[in-house]
């Protein structure tokens, strides 16, 4: 069962757990506020049979979680053996309408005919608001200009959500709705308007206004080992308005030829890294591969935000929010680019282009807008020495990537023009802080952050920025910048002289991927391991020969 399912089209991310139920909702960006709410809030799905509900996540259901090969599209199976029915599910963010689309398949699995309504919640905390100023409403058809089929809208500021479905052996539309309140309200805790579904019946409530969440309903009879098909929509505009307009558009085009277009669309985003995915790895490894670019694509925002959960303490704890780190951002760069992907490596070197200066290398987090997100450590004045509040491998392995892709990318001596204008407002800036951010007596990296425990020199950090140096000392002289070459050199050479005693005369640059593994080795990014490991597996085919065996490390 996987751990979660990220769906996205880089403006509208949604997470499922490993129920099928939809926990964050994050719009317009990768890193936007959850407007499901941080917690234990969830978008519950439940089928009513032999006179009881029965939600996904109430233990009775047997999960299992995939993507589709090459697609960002999910699918989820439900088995419930008591009732002898399967739920298949189909889940995709669509990958031009900002819309979450749930294509539900209920069958019976018995040899009786039986009655059921098949239930669909949601819940919003749009924006994290806590002044419980949410609105939501239904919307019978035609409420809404060019909206043919009734919907129920959340909305808070600038986000809307519009919700409906079909039921698609009939075209009907829902049967049952009601609309509700979560959390305090009235001095009284209610659990949510899903409870509602309890007796197999929905009050049909209009509006709430608060911190509301609501519920539809479809009304079927499944004949004796047959089936019915259900189709979810939400759609996310910055008004109710625009919202209903992209529902009325995916409407009219119809969910068959929406479904295709999206799957189609991911299969053409994948087609540049087959060929080095069919050469470089054996077949058993070969959809591990792909269903990790695949994970990645969900982590990562139209803009090249790469985003991992990260921890960030709040009043009432520790919470896990996807921020972009660069450490991560850059092992997701050197593989995209390594598997033919460079569109995509070139969007997260660009994401940090307006981040990077010369005067604190890169910081531990930032949102997928680009603003500094939580940072955890703290400044320290030592006599002349001001440690930062940084981790000096995340610097080194954003410069490190960019040289690396700058290689990869180039065919010639000569650096296509765009890639040098990259290397200049971000790999200049990058060398040169490492270049400068030296302890003057023992000539290596000043100490960095690690951990809770304070900053610390490491053998692994000094490699690195050694091995990060001598690639840009190398990318210098292609641009022909010689000043570069002569600093970034003598820094490097100085921090190879003072732990030559420990490192013998076998470093050198192709120890990247050695020395970020080392750095990296106990993080609790799976994201990241995984992109090491491909990135590894890369590195020693490219180093023995892509038309040689190949082991099954992934």
């Amino acid at each position: 069962m996987a751990d979660n399912i990220m769906l996205s089209n880089g403006d509208l991310t949604a997470e499922l757990d490993s129920y099928g139920q939809v926990t964050a909702l994050r719009y317009p960006n990768n890193s936007s506020n959850n407007h499901v709410g941080d917690g234990a809030l969830h978008h519950k799905i439940g089928l009513y049979s032999e006179n009881a509900v029965h939600w996904l996540d109430d233990g009775a259901w047997k999960v299992q979680q995939t993507y589709y090969p090459g697609r960002l599209i999910s699918r989820t199976i439900a088995n419930n053996l008591w009732l002898d029915v399967r739920l298949e599910i189909q889940d995709y963010v669509d990958s031009e309408l900002d819309m979450l689309i749930r294509n539900i398949h209920v069958i019976n699995l018995s040899g009786r005919e039986r009655h059921a309504k098949l239930f669909l919640h949601q819940s919003f905390v749009i924006d994290n608001n806590v002044r419980n100023i949410d609105t939501a409403q239904y919307l019978p058809a035609g409420a809404m200009s060019g909206l043919d089929a009734p919907s129920i809208t959340h909305y808070h500021g600038d986000k809307a959500f519009v919700i409906s479905g079909q039921c698609c052996n009939s075209d009907d539309s829902f049967t049952e709705f009601s609309i509700g309140h979560f959390g305090k309200y009235n001095n009284q805790y209610m659990s949510g308007v899903w409870c509602d579904a309890a007796d197999g019946t929905l009050s049909g409530n209009t509006h709430e206004q608060g911190h509301t969440d609501s519920i539809i309903g479809f009304d079927m009879t499944l004949k004796p080992h047959d089936s019915v098909y259900v189709n979810y929509y939400l759609s996310a505009g910055t008004s109710t308005t625009v919202a209903a307009r992209n529902l009325q558009k995916f409407l009219h085009e119809g969910v068959e030829a929406r479904t295709k277009k999206t799957a189609e669309h991911w299969l053409e985003w994948l087609q540049p890294a087959i060929p080095t995915i069919k050469s470089a790895f054996p077949p058993e490894s070969r959809y591990r591969v792909i269903d990790c670019l695949v994970q990645l694509r969900g982590n990562m925002g139209n803009n090249g935000a790469v985003t991992c959960g990260a921890p960030a303490a709040t009043g009432s704890g520790t919470v896990t929010t996807p921020l972009v780190n660069p450490t991560t951002a850059a092992a997701a760069a050197v593989v995209l680019a390594r598997l033919g992907l460079d569109i995509d490596a070139a969007r997260i070197f660009d994401f940090f282009a307006p981040i990077a200066t010369s005067h604190h290398g890169v910081l531990p987090y930032y949102t997928a807008d680009g603003c500094v997100g939580p940072n955890p450590y703290a400044y320290i004045y030592d006599g002349d020495i001001t440690i930062l509040p940084i981790n000096i491998t995340d610097t080194a392995s954003l410069l490190l990537s960019l040289c690396k892709v700058v290689d990869q990318v180039t065919t010639t001596r000569t650096i296509p023009a765009d890639w040098r204008k990259r290397w200049s407002k971000l790999g200049e800036p990058l060398a040169d802080f490492l270049a400068d951010y030296i302890d003057p007596v023992s000539k290596l990296p000043i100490a960095s952050y690690h951990g809770a425990n304070g900053p610390e020199s490491t053998l692994a950090d000094a490699r690195l920025v050694y091995i990060a140096l001598m690639a840009a000392a190398n990318i210098s002289e292609r641009v022909k910048d010689t000043d570069g070459v002569i600093k970034y050199q003598t820094v490097a050479d100085d921090i190879r002289d003072n732990m030559d005693e420990l490192w013998g005369d076998t470093m050198d640059a192709n120890d990247a991927g050695e020395a970020i593994a080392a750095i990296t080795n106990a993080s609790g990014n799976n994201l990241l391991r995984q992109l090491l490991r491909i990135n590894g597996y890369l590195e020693s085919k490219q180093t023995a020969g892509i038309e040689s065996g190949a082991s099954n490390e992934l």
